[in-house]
């Protein structure tokens, strides 16, 4: 059978939603005794691979070999506790024969963001049954759903018979289930959880299930019964083994009076048990100085045998607990007696025999790292911590050694000496006998040796004689030995040392432990070299039991006492001076977290390190969620819930307990607040620069803080609340969040929350794998983000190859636009690392957006972004959280385990349709329901579970996304646009085009649309029109009339006028949009942009309003080409409003192209003008240089050798078909693919005459059947034509037996053989033929096509160049007139040709007439005759026509003359005020001119002035009249408006038009209008504008948070717009970790007034830590208007922080990265292999290091140059400066 042949990355495989199989389920009958289902299956569509049957949607990566094949699961409500039998029919049932199916494929580790999937064969253990699976139904397992008892099955919707290689798939399903082994159990009628109103989404029945709502098992997990609520506590800590003691003194510093405690009622307990205390002088009830609580405790060691190797998937046994390695103990008081430790006097026991040694456990163990083999299994990636798992210490390869040093004073001889090493397989690419390790003792050659298997662990126990052993170091050692792997990587974990030793004390201290070999019998026991007396000395049994031991003897430095002695008893010998101190933890009394009263829907668990920030937060909750809220702190539950000890289990024990006992409702969301590391003991080497903490801890490896919330007992693994994390390290992190939060739910609805950002990425390398990512996340965006009921928008980039893109076909400026606006989701999929992902997003900041009040919901279902537990880095999803300022998100997605390909792909559309289909809005809520529908379309199976448990929520899970749940109609002016150019004075009306938004949900309902305009003041237009709630958006347009209406005008938009929708929000429905009526805005005065003729000058008209105040010159460029080769440059200063430009050094005769711009590098050029320098005065020429499409011709070519405009030659084809009776049975005659035979459906013979010189048929006369003298008809025809004729003849259908006689030689045959044709007699009956003759042509010499019967049609396609009979060609419009004058033309024409010249008249309204013809005298036509009134535009059409020889007229070129216009302009060197800003009551003169820069008088006009107000509404100052004003002459004028309460305060302006009831014609309007603003000011405050700051050390920006050094060069640029008031020093305040830095602090300040840039340095000295830099600006009143942070840190010490390199492993070329706290003097890496050989040695210069961030790539060639083999190496970072050398060592695999 056919396998799945794929590598892809680990989140490879993509397929549509609807692949999956989704049921739809009716409830036929319910019962108490069970129920009928009537399921309906729409089952996946069915893809095909040769006859491999494929369902992608369905592979599962950990059943390896087994079957892909589709299946759905069910949740349903049974009566607790019962079972059930199931009864199936399949309704409709498909089948597919002779078809194979592929089985799942098998996975190996690439590198850390590859899986490689190997394909498999199908294992035949799944085919011992005729079918598989066996049945149509499965019971899968029974578990509790918060109240519900509920049964999972397994519906096979498909199954494969094997044996006749057949497919099954079942359509619909009677489903009966009968409820067996029913009992009594008690009704839950207790009210209902928030999480209770998801369950209608879990289980099936549940409209039916509420008689079975009962209350779920309870197993005791209190742990609480030792602790009195009502008493007082301290918290001891143990952290070595010892006796210990606790005084008076001690007492008091615990916060205690011993002067009020009965010292016989002191209690101590570990681990909810009472520890027997000896207590000196308790008896007189007082506790005096003197007294004191003595105590033997030992550290925290597992109880459980640690040598134990345990069975597949239970949990790894450690020598230590794997929390901490600290005991607790609980002192109390009051209240009963204290248990007191025993006595023994040992004169009280008779002995025989002496114990004169003991048994010594030498333990090595140091924890270092927690690596384990089998990563890639799904199985692994679940968070338990199996049998696999757990730190280890070192490694051994397939060579090499390792040493261990011991010293054994007093060892016994010829004794044994056994040792154990637990060692793990790690790596291997061979299963059976991978690994071999030998040891040693005081030997360099091993004695022993132990082979095992890759994925085993085995203890390597050796037994050596104790007379190897020497006085002082001994060497124990471990040899890596070669196998037949080439891949052999083994994991120590410890050593124990065990040896006989002689009871000899050291300082008076002995710690014994009986031997083994001791039955239990009386001894003596004794022990040398004491040298102290008995007072002060401790002698004490401390297992199996604790006992004092008195009445021993001391004779000649030999202590002896008498006991009963087992074999493992431990007695300990101390001077009374080496007694311990207990550290104090804490003193408290219990908060009593087992409360019953206590109730909550919502429970935040934190630190009390966060308290007051989570004290805030919760304060948030309660005042926006309408929910009960508890605040647990983790001291709390760990002290109640596990006697103290940190442990995930006990916050698993205190949620469950919650669940079960709390009052109802039960608890439905849990927030975890602080950051985690599973790292507990700090112990993970190398050690981070900075340890993370464990403020409240997750679960496992990859952690999971889902698995708290998994109550249920089953392997099902349904989450029971909703539980997100909030990986806050500080208060100031949470405090963060909460803002987020506070934004997030007072942010107003806008088109973010309707949008969508997607990224794709994916391997380069793999072509398909790039387009499944994409389709994956396009099915997100087109089916939920842009359709119905969301109807959105966003935009997708995606990674191509060619052109190399990780962002797709944008530029740079569309990608960062779409970043700075954000999105309310962020979709990423592809590649991913902790904090990374492969398109380039490798921090926080690059997508961090313009707006403060954005926060998105995120979600990435690859690889590792959501590690946030890792000792050494945090990940993407908590510094988009709260780790990072720049965290924007209010949520993320992200995997702590890796991403597979069968979940990484399925999810996303699963997870956001819980949004976007099915309305549910809290994050936590949609987070889980979709991982259970996620069990319902693809199994229950460790992949699914994996992602269940390690796909984590980082943020509160009750936020509700903000997707609108109303429509919300909103419309803006910035939507309303003028269609087309600028409207001027010359239309009647002007399109609008009015965009309109649906901010919010889609509704199927319409409604009305008022629109208004207003001129000045005046509201002369109305109109209502009906629109249906777009998606997102619609647009509809409308005319206004606006002839005569020049200036502004003011359009009023009203969406919904009746308030027929009910909306998120009613006030945005409204807009005004303002517009100003003028003609098109060109700055020239040519009579024509390219047909103008030019002599002496060019004139330009300067800008209307400044660009700024530098620019005022205008730069010139003339060029004899349009690509502006080696052009002439001019360049001039800006004369008053007219800037001039001679040309006196040009060519006459010559085209030439110019162009201009304003004299400034950041200009563009305009577009480029052309004139011909002719010696002619034309106003308007037209020759060879037309533009092509300013023509409009037919069949008139500008011929490229005469350079004239002559006749065109047309391509005449002829396509002659002939197609018998079985082609089709038609014939056809087509010119240029137009059909010419009048019928093309006959039975018999078609002819046509053709003109030879065009081809065009004629004559058409055709020979039909049953015509009889039809054949003689076409012989009598042919003989008749004169020779040389040419004519097509065509068979339609047949021509034999109609018209040509069956057989050859027929008088029509021959008739047609003197046509030139060569195969008419083979033409037989129903054949095809055709042939265009020629009458006395040779035979054979003329085209012929003939086919036999299904040969297909007979075909000729020939094809002939024609001289045009006549044409026209009509030239450009001619415009810019007001007078007429004349036309010149230049052509000449031969015999029998000629060209007529005719005007267009072109009207206003742009209506064209065609006028009287031209006459000509000399080639001159006048043009007087026509009026430029009326015809303000012209066109000239000439009409060609060829004579009988089809030769052509020739025109050369046209010349037109005429008058030009006027053209009024003002601009801002024509328009002042003398002052910009005024308080009110002061008065401002407005000064302008006018002129008429055209070439003729501007005669009768009007000049208007308008007060624009503050408001937006206007007030007219000013109307002159001018009865006339020559060319190249102005007019001035003065207003002076004194400012006054009636028309307010704020930004207003003088509006100045000219002709502004437009009775001049001009060449542009647009210059006859300027505006100029001033400020009026209500008092004396100025406000200052906020400036943009860019802040940069030493001359580098940084993006936040990075290293820096201890003495920066601050330097703060401030860009900023008007003046700044530099004498302020309040405008712009700087602070340095909240300190204000002073201006007199500052080391420059510089001001550049014309690049508007303010310059300040500053040189602090800093101290190591974290610092900010804040920058806020003020207006002189004080009111802040901007802020700017930015936090960065200081490390003085020389250091390496942050090793990485990426991609690890690596294929061909890999970046190391680093953080340098100081640039050192010399860095260098250095590369070796395993075994330590030097093969690389990097050295990298100072110049190329900076403070911070680095990456240095390496190309994985070693010294030699060659490309280094796979295998695992080590990379040294070496450092040196001043002497001092500090380094860092990583590992680093190479994968090809």
């Amino acid at each position: 059978m056919r396998s799945i042949i794929f590598k892809i990355l680990i989140i490879g495989i993509i397929f549509s939603i609807t692949t999956f199989a989704q049921t739809t389920t009716k409830m036929i009958h319910h019962d108490l005794a069970g129920m009928e289902l009537n399921i309906y299956c729409e089952n996946p569509k069915i893809s095909f691979l040769d006859n491999s049957v494929y369902f992608p949607g369905y592979v599962d990566e950990s059943n390896p070999s087994s079957p892909i094949l589709p299946s759905q699961t069910l949740f349903i409500a049974i009566p607790p506790y019962s079972k059930i039998n199931l009864e199936g029919q399949i309704l409709n049932k498909r089948s597919y024969n002779n078809v194979s199916i592929q089985s799942n494929p098998s996975i190996t580790f690439s590198s850390d963001s590859l899986l490689t999937y190997v394909p498999t064969e199908l294992d035949k253990e799944y085919f011992k049954s005729e079918s598989f699976p066996t049945t149509d139904f499965e019971i899968i397992d029974y578990t509790w759903i918060r109240d519900f008892y509920v049964v999972a099955i397994k519906i096979n919707t498909h199954r494969y018979y094997w044996k006749t290689q057949s497919l099954e798939t079942a359509d619909q399903i009677i489903l009966k289930i009968n409820f067996l082994q029913v009992s009594t159990f008690e009704n839950n009628n207790s009210p209902a959880a928030l999480f209770d109103e998801s369950l209608k989404d879990i289980i099936i029945n549940y409209e039916y299930a509420s008689q079975f709502r009962s209350f779920p098992p309870v197993s005791s997990v209190s742990n609480d019964d030792w602790i009195d609520y009502s008493k007082e506590y301290v918290k001891l800590a143990i952290p070595t083994d010892g006796i210990y003691k606790i005084t008076y003194n001690d007492l008091i510093s615990y916060g205690i009076n011993p002067a009020s405690i009965n010292p016989k009622t002191l209690k101590l307990y570990n681990k909810g048990k009472q520890i027997p205390v000896f207590v000196l002088g308790e008896n007189d009830l007082q506790f005096d100085q003197s007294d004191y609580i003595q105590f033997w405790m030992e550290k925290n060691y597992n109880k459980a045998d640690y040598r134990q190797i345990v069975q597949t998937g239970q949990d790894y046994i450690n020598y230590m607990d794997r929390y901490t390695d600290t005991t607790f103990v609980w002192l109390t008081w009051d209240g009963d007696i204290g248990a007191r430790i025993s006595t023994h006097n040992s004169s009280s026991v008779n002995s025989s025999d002496t114990l004169t040694s003991h048994k010594v456990l030498i333990h090595r163990e140091t924890d270092s790292r927690l690596w384990y083999y089998d990563a890639v299994s799904p199985r692994t990636q679940l968070p338990f911590w199996q049998e696999m798992k757990t730190f280890t210490w070192q490694t051994l390869g397939g060579s090499g050694t390792l040493s261990h040093t011991f010293t054994s004073p007093n060892f016994v001889p010829g004794t044994i000496v056994n040792t154990w090493t637990r060692l793990i397989s790690y790596a291997s690419n061979i299963s059976s006998d991978a690994h071999k390790i030998g040891s040693s003792l005081n030997s360099t050659v091993y004695r022993d040796t132990i082979l095992y298997n890759y994925k085993q662990t085995v203890n390597f126990k050796s037994s050596f004689s104790s007379d190897l052993l020497i006085t002082g170091n001994n060497t124990y050692r471990l040899f890596g030995m070669p196998t037949s792997a080439t891949v052999n990587s083994s994991l120590i974990d410890w050593i124990d040392i065990e040896y006989l030793r002689y009871n000899y004390a050291s300082g008076d201290s002995l710690l014994i432990t009986v031997p083994d070999t001791i039955t239990t019998s009386s001894m003596a026991v004794r022990i040398d070299n004491v040298t102290s007396p008995d007072t002060s000395l401790i002698l004490i049994k401390i297992h199996p039991v604790h006992r004092i031991i008195q009445n021993f003897t001391i004779s000649n430095s030999t202590l002896t006492f008498n006991d009963t002695l087992t074999a493992g008893d431990k007695y300990l010998l101390i001077k009374n001076t080496k007694t311990k101190s207990p550290v104090f933890k804490a003193k408290k009394q219990f908060v009593n977290l087992h409360s019953t009263s206590r109730g909550a829907d919502y429970i935040m668990i934190s630190d009390k390190r966060l308290q007051q920030s989570c004290n805030t937060y919760r304060e948030l909750i309660n005042a926006n969620y309408g929910v009960r809220t508890e605040l647990a702190f983790v001291d709390d539950i760990y002290d109640e819930f596990n006697y103290g000890y940190l442990s995930a289990e006990a916050i698993k024990s205190f949620v469950y307990y919650t669940y079960h006992n709390w009052t109802s409702p039960k608890p439905s969301y849990i927030t975890l607040i602080g950051d985690a590391n599973y790292d507990y003991k700090d112990i993970w080497t190398p050690a981070p620069s900075v340890r993370k903490k464990n403020i409240v801890t997750s679960f496992g490896n990859p952690v999971s803080d889902v698995w708290y919330v998994t109550l249920d007992s089953s392997n099902i693994n349904i989450p029971q609340m909703f539980i997100g994390r909030i990986p806050a390290n500080t208060n100031e992190e949470l405090l963060r969040y909460l803002s987020k939060h506070q934004n997030y739910l007072n942010k107003p609805f806008d088109i973010w929350n309707k949008s969508g950002l997607f990224f794709s990425g994916g391997d380069p390398g793999n072509i398909s794998e790039l387009g499944l990512i994409k389709a994956a996340n396009d099915s997100v965006f087109n089916s939920l983000i842009k359709s119905s009921p969301n109807g959105g928008t966003g935009i997708h980039f995606y990674k191509t190859v060619n052109p190399v893109s990780n962002f797709g076909p944008y530029t740079q400026a569309q990608i960062q636009s779409a970043i700075d606006s954000g999105a309310a989701i962020i979709s990423y999929l592809g590649h991913s690392g902790t904090q990374t992902w492969d398109n380039g997003i490798t921090q926080v900041s690059d997508l961090k957006t313009k707006f403060s009040n954005r926060h998105p919901l995120i979600s990435d279902f690859g690889c590792s972004t959501g590690k946030f537990a890792e000792p050494d880095v945090d990940a993407f999803g908590e510094n988009f959280i709260s780790g990072s300022p720049y965290g924007e998100a209010i949520a993320y997605l992200g995997n702590a385990s890796w991403g597979y390909t069968s979940t990484s792909l399925r999810f996303p559309y699963l997870f956001y349709e819980q949004f976007y289909k099915d309305t549910v809005r809290s994050i936590g809520q949609a987070h889980t329901l979709a991982k259970i529908k996620q069990f319902n379309v693809s199994g229950i199976n460790d992949v699914n579970r994996v992602f269940n448990y390690c796909n984590l929520l980082f943020g509160d899970p009750i936020v509700s996304l903000a997707v609108p749940s109303r429509p919300n109609l909103t419309v803006s002016s910035k939507n309303i646009t003028i269609v087309g150019d600028q409207p001027t004075d010359q239309q009647d009306s002007v399109l609008i085009s009015v965009k309109h938004f649906n901010l919010g949900r889609v509704l199927v309902d319409s409604f009305d649309i008022s629109i208004s305009n207003s001129f000045l003041d005046t509201i002369y237009f109305n109109k209502t029109i009906r629109e249906r709630i777009p998606l997102l958006s619609s647009e509809f347009q409308f005319y206004i009339p606006i002839k005569g209406k020049i200036g502004n005008h003011t359009l009023t938009i009203t969406l919904d006028i009746n308030n027929t929708v009910e909306e998120i929000y009613e006030n945005d429905n409204n807009a005004t949009f303002s517009f100003s009526v003028f003609s098109t805005s060109l700055k020239t005065l040519e009579y024509d942009d390219y047909y103008g003729v030019k002599k002496e000058f060019l004139s330009l008209l300067n800008p209307v309003s400044p660009e700024n105040n530098i620019i005022n010159s205008i730069r010139l460029e003339v060029a004899d080409n349009n690509l502006f080769t080696n052009p002439i440059s001019f360049n001039k200063p800006f004369d008053t409003l007219i800037t001039a430009f001679s040309l006196n050094q040009l060519s006459t005769g010559k085209r030439y192209f110019w162009r201009t711009k304003l004299d400034s590098p950041s200009k563009e050029w305009s577009q480029n003008y052309s004139f011909k320098l002719l010696g002619s005065n034309f106003s308007w020429f037209v020759d060879r240089e037309a533009n092509t499409q300013d023509l409009i011709a037919n069949q008139i070519l500008l011929d490229s050798t005469s350079n004239n405009f002559i006749l065109s030659s047309l391509q005449n084809n002829l396509k002659l078909i002939s197609a018998g009776s079985n082609e089709g049975k038609y014939a056809s005659l087509q010119i240029n693919g137009d059909e010419q035979l009048p019928n093309t459906f006959f039975w018999g013979v078609g002819t046509a005459i053709l003109d030879t010189l065009t081809l065009r048929p004629t004559s058409f006369k055709f020979f039909y059947y049953p015509n009889p003298p039809s054949g003689d008809s076409l012989r009598v025809y042919i003989e008749s034509l004169p020779l040389g004729t040419v004519i097509a003849l065509t068979i339609c259908d047949d021509g034999a037996q109609s018209v040509l006689g069956y057989s050859g030689g027929t008088p029509v045959r021959n008739a047609i053989k003197t046509l030139g044709s060569y195969y008419i007699d083979s033409v037989r009956y129903r054949e095809s033929w055709c042939i265009i003759g020629k009458k006395g042509a040779p035979i054979g010499s003329v085209p012929e096509a003939y086919t036999k019967l299904f040969a297909g049609p007979a075909i000729i396609d020939t094809s002939k160049l024609v001289i045009a009979d006549s044409g026209y060609v009509v030239f450009p419009v001619i415009d810019n007139s007001t007078e007429w004058l004349s036309v010149t033309k230049n052509d000449s024409l031969l015999p029998g040709t000629g060209i007529n010249y005719y005007p267009l008249g072109i009207k206003h309204d742009n209506q064209t007439d065609t006028l009287s013809a031209l006459t000509f005298s000399n080639n001159v036509a006048p043009l007087t005759g026509i009026s430029a009134v009326d015809y303000p535009k012209l066109r000239l059409i000439a009409k060609f026509r060829a004579n009988e020889l089809k030769q052509s007229p020739n025109l050369t070129s046209l010349g037109v003359n005429f008058n030009s216009l006027p053209e009024l302009a003002l601009n801002y060197q024509t328009v002042g005020t003398d002052k910009d800003s005024l308080v009110q009551g002061d008065s401002i003169y407005l000064n302008y001119s006018f002129y008429n820069v055209g070439y003729v008088p501007a005669d009768s006009f009007n000049a208007l002035v308008y007060l624009k107000k503050g408001d937006n509404s206007i007030r007219k100052l000013s109307d002159t009249t001018i009865i006339s004003l020559a060319e190249n002459q102005k007019i001035s004028k003065s207003i002076n408006y004194k400012t006054n309460s009636e028309d307010g305060f704020g930004d207003m302006s003088f509006r100045i038009y000219l002709d502004s009831l437009n009775t001049l014609r001009e060449f542009h309007k647009d210059n006859n209008y300027f505006e100029i603003p001033f400020r009026v000011l209500k008092d004396t405050t100025t406000p200052v504008n906020a400036a943009t700051v860019n802040i940069t050390f030493d001359d580098l920006e940084i993006s936040g948070g990075e290293l820096v050094s201890p003495k920066p060069r601050i330097r703060f640029i401030l860009n900023y717009s008007g003046t700044f008031p530099i004498e302020d020093t309040s405008a712009v305040n700087y602070y340095l970790d909240n300190q204000r830095i002073y201006h007199t602090m500052m080391d420059s300040i510089n001001l550049d007034t014309i690049g508007k840039k303010l310059y300040m340095t500053y040189k602090p000295v800093l101290s190591d830590g974290d610092h900010s830099i804040r920058v806020t600006g003020k207006d002189i009143i004080g009111n802040n208007n901007n802020e700017f942070e930015i936090y960065f840190s200081v490390i003085s010490e020389l250091k390496i922080l942050q090793t990485y390199n990426y991609p690890n492993p690596m294929k061909d070329n890999t970046v190391f990265t680093m953080n340098l706290s100081q640039i050192p003097e010399e860095l260098s890496i250095k590369i070796y292999t395993i075994a330590g050989r030097l093969i690389k040695d990097m050295k990298i210069p100072p110049s190329d290091l900076r403070i911070g961030f680095n990456s240095i790539p390496w190309d994985g060639r070693d010294e030699d140059g060659d490309i280094i083999a796979n295998g695992v190496y080590l990379y040294k970072v070496i450092l040196k400066k001043d002497g001092k050398s500090v380094s860092i060592t990583e590992k680093i695999a190479v994968v090809k």
